[in-house]
């Protein structure tokens, strides 16, 4: 142990800065003589803001989100004790198959809020993914402490939308003056483009009418087509071939047509 019992400081001690600031060393119990003018007395006092830093995120629920899409959180300053600091979020080990942004990462001393969008891609891994999300007080434009522990939310990533599929009448009875069939899109959760249908070529003895026909999403419960004997003599069946098209993708269905003897 060093004898400091007797240890005094003078203005010809040796000084050191911190921080651009003259910083004495002495400790006041130990040393009588104090600081030299200008010099102060222990390290130097950072930017001060109350710690007392408290934030909601919402929802708080593990929100599901397809590949290729995204989703928003509120992020919400509750309490931050100096009602003169700033906030300051930021996400911690964030995966790097998300993507994450602020609208506003920095809040200044009268905002309340901020919005947080996570992105996915359409290579991203299905799996739940854990969100941390961190918040800062600011005093004087630099971070002077940080919150409580950090929020977590979870996100579940899940299959992107595929598009649609057909699904039609499977066997009808064709009759001389004609009988209807019906055809109708099934769509996946979010996919809204609309879906052109028409048909294979088909020989002469059939008729279809319409022989083209575009269905938006407002059309549910599908279109009623009507089959029909063209000219000469059909086969007992005919397998008739229903295509959809929408968005760079092709569907197809048979629909088994079968034919009553005159």
């Amino acid at each position: 142990m060093y004898a400091l019992d007797r240890m005094r400081v003078s203005e010809s001690a040796p000084l050191k800065t911190r921080g651009g600031r003259i910083v004495c060393l002495a400790i006041a119990a130990l040393a009588s003589a104090g600081c030299p003018e200008g010099a102060s007395s222990g390290p130097p006092t950072a930017p001060t803001a109350s710690t007392a830093l408290e934030f909601s995120v919402s929802p708080i629920l593990t929100q599901r989100v397809r590949q290729g899409e995204s989703t928003t959180y509120t992020v919400t300053v509750q309490s931050k004790g100096n009602i003169n600091a700033g906030v300051q979020f930021e996400m911690v080990d964030l995966h790097p198959a998300l993507t994450a942004t602020f609208a506003t990462s920095r809040l200044a001393s009268t905002q309340q809020s901020t919005q947080l969008t996570i992105s996915t891609s359409t290579s991203t891994p299905l799996a739940p993914y854990m969100l941390t999300i961190r918040g800062r007080v600011l005093a004087n434009g630099q971070v002077a402490s940080s919150g409580p522990p950090d929020t977590i939310v979870f996100l579940d990533v899940i299959a992107g939308a595929t598009g649609f599929n057909l699904v039609c009448d499977a066997e009808v009875r064709v009759s001389g003056s004609g009988t209807t069939f019906t055809c109708r899109v099934v769509r996946d959760p979010g996919f809204t483009e609309t879906v052109e249908l028409s048909f294979a070529p088909f020989p002469e003895f059939l008729t279809v009418d319409p022989l083209r026909v575009s269905l938006d999403p407002s059309i549910t419960s599908g279109f009623a087509f009507v089959a029909s004997r063209g000219q000469g003599t059909p086969p007992p069946s005919y397998d008739l071939t229903v295509i959809g098209r929408s968005a760079g993708l092709t569907r197809q269905i048979t629909v088994r047509l079968v034919f009553n003897a005159l």
